[in-house]
Order: structure tokens, then C-alpha cells, then sequence
């Protein structure tokens, strides 16, 4: 359907920006795989042991690798007051809010350029 051909175009052109959040062992490989050329690579999760990449392919492909400070006890209290001043220009981002279930239609609305944030809503069911 239009999810599988808006993920097939993004892989066939590449990423412009790949957030690494897993920290696992082959996540930095594979955000470097899936990243266009010339694109960038934030490197955010942690890893719980050392890890290794091979550096020829973002030589080649002129990928930017990006490593992300982690946060301390001092960066939640400044991000919420940083929030209190921007929340306005913030939430203007988001163009659309639809059902989790409606993932498909919401890709098709990023990949098509009709929306910029598209906040996806899990619904459950009554206990």
C-alpha cells in the first residue's frame, strides 16, 4: 500500500537524518546503511558494552556522525523551562493528529510533504 512504497522511497533515496536511539551493537551500522549520502547520523542511544564501526562507509558516502551529550540530573528542570518559553512555536509543528491505527496515512502525509509533525494516538480498549 502507500506505508510500503513511502518506506520504500525513503530507503531507495536514503534518510537525511537517522537518530540512533538503541545503543545496540549493529544500530550505528545500520542508521549509517539507511542515511543518504551526505546525510547525518546522531548517534543518542548508549551502549552497554564497547562497540565498533567501520568508518569506510561514512567516508565514502560523506555521512556526518553525530555524537549526543547525555543528559544529568540538571537537563530536565532547563528542557521544562525551556518548553514553558517556546510551548506556542512548538506545538505550531504539528499539523496533524491521527489514530496509531492510521500509521499509514500519516507516512503518506510526512512523505508527501502535508505535514511536518504527525502525532499518532494509541486507543485502547475499555478494561
Amino acid at each position: 500500500g502507500a506505508a510500503r512504497a513511502a518506506r520504500q522511497g525513503l530507503l531507495d533515496r536514503g534518510a537525511d537524518v537517522v537518530y540512533e536511539c538503541t545503543g545496540s551493537p549493529d544500530g550505528a551500522a545500520e542508521a549509517a546503511r539507511i542515511v543518504r549520502k551526505a546525510g547525518r547520523v546522531a548517534l543518542i542511544g548508549l551502549p552497554g558494552t564497547p562497540s565498533t564501526i567501520e568508518t569506510t562507509p561514512l567516508v565514502m558516502r560523506q555521512i556526518e556522525l553525530i555524537g549526543t551529550r547525555a543528559y544529568n540530573d540538571s537537563t530536565w528542570p532547563l528542557t521544562i523551562t525551556l518548553l514553558d518559553r517556546i510551548t506556542d512555536a512548538a506545538l505550531k509543528l504539528i499539523t496533524h493528529e491521527l489514530p496509531l491505527r492510521d500509521y499509514a496515512r500519516a507516512l503518506d502525509l510526512v512523505y508527501s510533504g502535508q505535514a511536518t509533525k504527525v502525532i499518532l494516538r494509541p486507543e485502547f480498549a475499555a478494561a
